[in-house]
């Protein structure tokens, strides 16, 4: 009783879900400013790769300038590799989860997304990765969207 009287101890009995003035003590650990500044460094690390995949599926050789839509085939196990990688679930996350002012904060790594599905549009091999019909449909409504906007 005297504890409590004088404003020292607990104010709720042990177990009742209310929790402790410890918390009181601790430090602020969370910050609003630091998670927006985490999320932006985190989408230009992703947008930065994303650029560079989409140079790499990019492929422009001197003899076909004329004609930009026709790539060359990559080999195999490149089309293997990224066909068993997370990239189309990442790129439909993206673009199914967030919002118009989500995109506007992140307008690089949302760029980044579209120039990718616009280049992998380009590669019959990774179209035909796809899951599914949906997913065909997705990637081609995507890119023409891509081409639209970008």
């Amino acid at each position: 009783r005297d504890k409590i009287a004088s404003g020292q101890g607990k104010y709720w009995a042990k177990g009742t879900g209310y929790g402790t003035n410890a918390d009181d003590h601790l430090p602020v650990t969370w910050s609003h400013e630091a998670y927006i500044k985490a999320q932006t460094l985190l989408a230009v690390k992703i947008a930065h790769l994303l650029t560079g995949l989409e140079a790499f599926l990019t492929v422009r050789p001197q003899t076909n300038l004329e004609n930009p839509e026709i790539q060359p085939p990559l080999s195999s196990e490149t089309y293997s590799m990224i066909a068993a990688s997370s990239l189309l679930p990442v790129m439909e996350s993206y673009l199914r989860n967030d919002s118009l002012l989500d995109m506007g904060r992140h307008m690089e790594l949302y760029s980044a997304v579209l120039r990718v599905a616009r280049a992998s549009i380009l590669h019959d091999a990774l179209v035909s990765s796809a899951d599914g019909p949906s997913d065909k449909s997705c990637l081609l409504y995507t890119s023409d969207a891509a081409d639209d906007l970008l």
